[in-house]
């Protein structure tokens, strides 16, 4: 099969291994996947059939903003008693983490309660979401950190559970909204130090496919909202909110396709044996796609690099699941870094950083250089500009279908596709911006 070589590789060996394994495995495999492309082109066509009567696969959230402001205005909105949405405290009061603070008995009247959009703090940071209620005398918050494709700054979440705790002592949590429901980085607030806040932080992911509880993610917090509310035209925008959630963190197969493939492998016990073994394999074959397409970028970034002259790729020592660093002998000691704070390829980021330390001056003047150049980004030592790719494409987990098709996408010899283009232009637009700031 064609490919980039490492999976061609895999390939290879599991068809070797597969060979090895007796005539009874191997019809079992085919047979599954036979059966199976049957019953998915079955689901496909009664879904295709469905949205010439019903358009079920429309979706506001495809045409209002979705980036980490939109989606936090829509999240308030709704928490919001006094909201457009006339419902009062319902959506709020499914929220677990509320009742964890204050009750489930004990929601305050509605006018006790405030709802604000990027809270500042005294050190010049703004939480996501706020919902301030006082019961008894007492006040009580619940934060929302919103991270649906960046990564964190530098003691972020640190910086927040402080705030917190001296504005209301115990009386608050912080529930830190990521796509998987993974924690901050070790930037934003180290393991020792997070451990000193259990009780008042929480994580909660946009989706997750199997859940042990009760409304666990955002999607299920939108999904049991639309159950409780009686008017339709919420319950539309709260079922295009869930939807929004599965296709966006949580992959491309949809629900119909989903239900399909669920009754398939549990129709029979050889199945299930050989749907383990897919899901055992994924990681390998997500892992291989992840670094070939983070190689593809490398070597894509150096070619366009050495065609304008504008220097050489090196590695550069620092934690994180990759990077992409050019250097310059013109740069005064600055590269330009496409890395990733966390141990999975998600929560992208591009910036300048000081490889050689330089002095206040200059770095003053390289500052405002780079802001001139690229806009507003962030700072912080080390680094006197860097910015979150906060489009989708930051969170490789999410697309990883997408990542392989544009691998296997070729123009003039290259490999890569609009993704490839999308972070080699965004690297380049860094490079250039650097090099004017120099000048």
């Amino acid at each position: 099969m064609d490919g980039p070589a490492p999976i061609r590789v895999f390939f290879e060996q599991l068809n070797g291994q597969l060979a090895k394994a007796s005539l009874e495995d191997r019809r079992r495999h085919q047979s599954f996947f036979d059966g199976l492309g049957t019953r998915l082109e079955a689901a496909r066509e009664i879904e295709r059939e469905l949205d010439r009567r019903l358009a079920q696969r429309f979706n506001v959230f495809d045409y209002i903003r979705t980036d980490e402001l939109g989606l936090s205005r829509v999240i308030a909105d709704l928490l919001d008693p006094h909201g457009n949405h006339g419902q009062g405290s319902l959506f709020l009061r499914l929220i677990p983490a509320v009742g964890e603070l204050i009750g489930a008995e004990r929601l305050p009247d509605e006018d006790e309660i405030s709802v604000e959009l990027e809270r500042g703090t005294p050190t010049q940071r703004r939480i996501d979401v706020s919902v301030e209620m006082r019961v008894d005398g007492q006040r009580y918050c619940l934060a929302i950190e919103n991270k649906p494709y960046t990564g964190d700054q530098k003691d972020q979440v640190k910086d927040y559970l402080e705030f917190l705790s001296d504005e209301y002592g115990e009386n608050f949590i912080l529930v830190y909204l990521s796509p998987k429901g993974d924690g901050p980085s070790e930037k934003s607030i180290t393991e020792s130090e997070l451990c000193r806040w259990n009780a008042r932080f929480g994580t909660m992911p946009y989706w997750q496919p199997l859940t042990t509880g009760p409304h666990e993610s955002l999607a299920d917090w939108f999904g049991e909202c639309r159950r409780s509310c009686d008017v339709d035209r919420l319950r539309w925008f709260l079922h295009d909110g869930e939807d929004f959630c599965r296709r966006t963190f949580g992959g491309t197969v949809t629900s119909a396709e989903m239900e399909a493939t669920s009754k398939f492998i549990l129709s029979d016990h050889s199945h299930v044996k050989t749907a383990m073994a897919v899901f055992e394999t994924w990681p390998a074959v997500r892992d291989l796609i992840h670094r070939d397409f983070l190689a593809n970028l490398r070597i894509r970034i150096g070619d366009r690099a050495c065609e304008q002259g504008k220097g050489s790729l090196f590695d550069l020592k620092r934690r994180g699941y990759g990077h992409i660093c050019l250097r310059n002998q013109g740069w005064q000691g600055c590269v330009v870094v496409l890395a990733t704070d966390f141990n999975k390829p998600q929560g992208w980021f591009v910036g300048v950083y000081e490889q050689e330390e330089i002095d206040e001056t200059k770095r003053t003047s390289l500052q405002h250089g780079l802001k001139r150049e690229l806009g507003e980004g962030e700072e912080e030592e080390g680094w006197p500009w860097w910015k979150d790719v906060d489009d989708r494409y930051g969170d490789w987990e999410a697309i990883v279908p997408e990542l392989y098709e544009d691998l296997n996408d070729t123009d003039d010899g290259r490999k890569g596709g609009e993704i490839t283009t999308y972070y080699v232009e965004l690297f380049q637009s860094v490079v250039n911006g650097l090099s004017k700031s120099i000048k």
